[in-house]
């Protein structure tokens, strides 16, 4: 389940599992201007894929390694030649598969593969040329 609501320029897709109709657990996914922040979880990669293709998504960040943030990675580079950007400390927790989470994490968003993460998103100062 996907619902989308704006925010000026922003767009939030809340997203879920649902059972029986009902969610199980929200997490969600933003977007603004081509940048994707997060990819979803691993259980609705069908829906993000469908999601993504139809915004002209350019670029993915990823706030943190969770797979109801970064489950879809993998699917975004391998299929759609976009490669998520995460801070370099996050880099090393994304390159393995999500082997040990919590019961309730696999149940409401479910496993995430090792995605191919390649660069880090760096913050990066402008300094002025002519300041000496």
């Amino acid at each position: 389940m996907i619902s989308s609501f704006d925010y000026g320029d922003v767009r939030y897709f809340r997203m879920a599992r649902t059972v029986l109709g009902r969610a199980i657990y929200w997490t969600g996914v933003y977007l603004i201007d081509g940048l994707l922040v997060d990819s979803g979880p691993p259980n609705l990669a069908h829906d993000v894929r469908r999601l993504v293709s139809n915004l002209a998504v350019r670029q993915c960040v990823t706030t943190h390694h969770h797979e109801d943030h970064s489950g879809n990675h993998g699917l975004l580079a391998a299929e759609l030649r976009i490669t998520p950007l995460a801070h370099a400390i996050g880099v090393s927790r994304l390159a393995v598969a999500d082997t040990h989470s919590q019961l309730y994490r696999r149940v409401a968003w479910g496993a995430r593969p090792p995605p191919p993460p390649r660069r880090s998103a760096r913050a990066s100062r402008r300094r002025d040329s002519d300041s000496g």
